[in-house]
């Protein structure tokens, strides 16, 4: 009965605003002002127009950036996944990191230029060898002698048969 009473008493004598502030620790002054101050800020961001289009604003452009850092991640992404994809033809040309995307497609077509040229000449040179090598290295057993038998083979076939049907034609 007695809380009551106080209450009451309360109510009709309210203690002012500066004894209750002056009342307060300095935490809990900071909290009140911070409270009046977040209190205020919703009023006048509900009834000020020019508020209210600033905040739109901002919301807009908060939205554009976090789509360009989504934009921003997905194109690292796609380099890396490209730039481990082509690994060797970014080498070829001394890059060991991703590079931007237009360079490693650049790198991938100038790798292909080259595969093509040494295609070509290894067609005639390297790979027949390489063939004679493996078959002559099951024959003999040492791999100089079959290196040796593998070049002798690929010039009697290569420059001696073109000698021969040149000499009696």
């Amino acid at each position: 009965m007695e809380d009551i009473r106080d209450d009451i008493q309360e109510i009709k004598n309210p203690p002012s605003a500066i004894q209750e502030f002056n009342a307060l620790k300095d935490t809990q002054v900071t909290d009140v002002v911070r409270a009046i101050q977040n209190k205020k800020t919703m009023e006048l961001a509900e009834r000020d127009e020019s508020v209210i289009a600033q905040m739109d604003e901002n919301a807009k452009q908060s939205i554009d950036d976090s789509m360009k850092v989504v934009a921003n991640e997905s194109a690292t992404r796609v380099n890396k996944s490209h730039f481990d994809l082509h690994k060797t033809a970014s080498k070829m040309y001394g890059f060991k990191e991703a590079r931007p995307l237009w360079q490693q497609k650049m790198m991938v077509v100038g790798a292909a230029i080259w595969f093509i040229i040494y295609f070509l000449i290894a067609t005639i040179t390297v790979c027949p060898i390489s063939v004679f090598c493996d078959v002559f290295n099951n024959i003999f057993k040492k791999a100089w002698i079959a290196v040796i038998v593998s070049i002798l083979v690929y010039l009697a076939i290569f420059v001696g048969i073109p000698l021969i049907t040149g000499i009696t034609a």
